[in-house]
């Protein structure tokens, strides 16, 4: 009897993969009346096939439903930059669509990082030579208006260096910016004093903090190392003179 069974289930089985097959040679026998192309089922997602049609891509379904229509130069493989999302090309510019062949991201950007090469669920997007980020569901949690961005925790744990009209100044994990971007230079921190990072600004220095206070406006021609001459000083000078600040950047004259 059970060998009776599992004959039956064995022939039940062969006709619906029969039948499947069947139904997914149809489909491509209509669809190559519409596309140019049509694409192994399975190759790019369980149960779609990729189509071309004038030179653009897009995929079907196994009902021969458009789930995604053909208006993008590239597609890559669902994974490749972010699980469950593949990048799409249209005229030059890049975003990305999401295993439903909903757009996610729209192609917007010369160019968009992997996720997590500068900041986890981050991914940095370039539109026009300017640099921004977008998160991990698609939002622009960064504008593109920077020419660069550094390195998060390069200068500060937390942060990352950004540029904007040949100025620097910094943002931080949550994209804000926490120390404009109006300085010509900025030191690393602890490069002088503890805690603190060395600005120029138009050709005088002085200091910020790690809050990015400026704990010393920039307006000395020089400022020495602290510690170097006195404990907890460090020499400054304007034009010909030279004097003293002290560890909460404030003026001195020494009294020996």
């Amino acid at each position: 009897m059970e060998k009776v069974i599992i004959q039956k289930d064995m022939k039940n089985m062969k006709k619906m993969i029969f039948a499947f097959i069947c139904t997914v040679v149809i489909i491509s026998v209509n669809a190559q009346n519409k596309y140019d192309e049509i694409g192994e089922f399975g190759a790019y997602k369980t149960g779609w096939s990729m189509v071309k049609l004038d030179g653009k891509y897009g995929f079907i379904d196994t009902t021969g439903k458009e789930i995604v229509k053909p208006v993008y130069n590239n597609i890559s493989e669902f994974g490749d930059y972010k699980y469950d999302w593949a990048m799409v090309k249209q005229d030059g510019k890049y975003g990305f669509i999401d295993t439903s062949g909903k757009e996610i991201v729209k192609p917007l950007y010369n160019n968009i990082s992997g996720f997590g090469d500068f900041k986890l669920n981050w991914a940095m997007v370039k539109l026009d030579k300017k640099y921004g980020f977008i998160d991990n569901a698609g939002i622009e949690v960064v504008k593109p208006l920077y020419e660069e961005i550094g390195g998060f925790g390069d200068y500060r744990v937390g942060w990352a260096m950004i540029k904007l009209d040949g100025k620097y100044g910094f943002i931080d994990n949550d994209g804000k910016e926490v120390v404009n971007p109006v300085y010509d230079n900025i030191n690393g921190f602890g490069d002088y004093r503890v805690g603190w990072a060395m600005v120029k600004l138009k050709g005088k220095y002085g200091f910020i903090d790690s809050n990015g206070k400026e704990v010393v406006a920039p307006v000395y021609d020089k400022i020495d190392y602290y510690g170097e001459i006195k404990n907890n000083w460090a020499q400054v000078t304007i034009g010909k003179k030279k004097f003293f600040i002290d560890e909460n950047g404030q003026v001195v004259i020494p009294k020996e």
